[in-house]
């Protein structure tokens, strides 16, 4: 690739989009960086998008887009259409968002508690059997709460939904019909204000032993830092996502605390019965002493510390950059800042600040 010849898009800063596709007058390649589970969703589906696919046509150039989506997610055009032969082969990154969470929980976290965490070992008084964080009602999770309520859990856990927070949220979840709950606004220490904080662990955390993790998106593979969480902090933890979710986990090299989870759910179609099935593992714990789960805990712990030094590895190891984005970096290439600052953020961190 031709340095300072390429230019770098993000429809996270979309507005500045029409702008940078001008600032280069003979262009050598186009770049999407596609980086955000909302983006992946939306980007191939959007004028925008079909926008983009126009410019490199009318130029002639090749369009790249780097995902940070995981390579068992669909592809948002189809490659057999002459119209996008322009597109080159996706290059995927699921590791960004990896970056991406760490640098949100140091903001928040003893560094040591990321770096060093209780050697998979910690163990405490649990209030909770577990913790469940939510923010936007997104359909899938309202269904989630919905099973957590079929299944009389709410007792149980730590829960935050952000039911009716603010204007920006939309219709306020009455695009769900609710079959065994009456939707309402839940928080926990952190949330107890005006406003829910990004990355922030609440109080209520440590007090849990697992984490039910409600991931963003439920038609992509995405990694984002709701399952970095109880990676990076030593949380048993099932994740409410896409069927086979810890199936991609496991081929990602993380282990599975089979020893005290059933996964089967994962494999389940319907997302109403893949979290009820996944539910009936906390009715199951939930009926455990402290000292039952102290023991179950130390029984995973092994896994525990595998999976934080995993996790560790792959969000801070340059080795898992992809080329491209490693050859541009290397040679200082102006396209690397689409979207001012966000992408460039996680690079630094990886490669350091010069």
């Amino acid at each position: 690739m031709e340095i300072g010849k390429n230019i770098g898009v993000s429809v996270w800063d979309s507005a500045a989009m029409p702008q940078q596709l001008l600032s280069i007058s003979d262009p050598k390649a186009l770049i999407l960086f596609c980086m955000y589970e909302f983006q992946y969703n939306g980007v191939g589906n959007t004028p925008g998008f079909e926008g983009l696919v126009d410019f490199a046509n009318k130029k002639q150039i090749p369009f790249f887009i780097i995902s940070g989506a995981h390579p068992k997610s669909r592809l948002f055009h189809d490659p057999e259409n002459k119209r996008y032969e322009r597109i080159q082969p996706i290059i995927y990154w699921p590791n960004f968002w990896m970056t991406k969470g760490y640098l949100e929980y140091e903001k928040f976290a003893n560094p040591y508690d990321i770096h060093n965490i209780y050697e998979g070992t910690q163990i405490t008084e649990y209030d909770y059997t577990f913790i469940s964080m939510n923010y936007k009602p997104h359909v899938h999770r309202c269904v989630l709460l919905d099973m957590i309520a079929k299944n009389n859990l709410f007792d149980s856990g730590a829960i935050s939904f952000a039911y009716e927070f603010g204007e920006h949220i939309g219709p306020k979840t009455n695009f769900y019909k609710w079959r065994h709950w009456e939707p309402r606004r839940l928080d926990l220490d952190f949330t107890s204000g005006q406003r829910f904080v990004q990355g922030k662990i609440p109080n209520e955390y440590d007090r849990s032993f697992m984490q039910i993790v409600s991931e963003s998106n439920i038609h992509a593979y995405f990694i984002t830092e709701k399952t970095c969480a109880p990676l990076f902090f030593n949380k048993p933890f099932l994740v409410s996502s896409i069927q086979g979710y810890h199936s991609m986990l496991k081929d990602m090299g993380f282990l599975l605390y089979d020893e005290i989870f059933d996964y089967s759910f994962d494999s389940i179609e319907n997302i109403h019965d893949r979290n009820d099935a996944m539910l009936q593992n906390v009715t199951r714990l939930r009926s455990l002493s402290n000292s039952e789960l102290r023991k179950l805990y130390i029984k995973i712990a092994p896994k525990i510390l595998h999976n934080r030094h995993h996790i560790e590895d792959l969000a801070l190891n340059s080795y898992y950059v992809p080329p491209m984005i490693q050859h541009l970096w290397n040679f200082k290439d102006p396209c690397l800042d689409p979207d001012k600052g966000i992408f460039m953020e996680v690079l630094k961190k990886i490669f350091g600040k010069n």
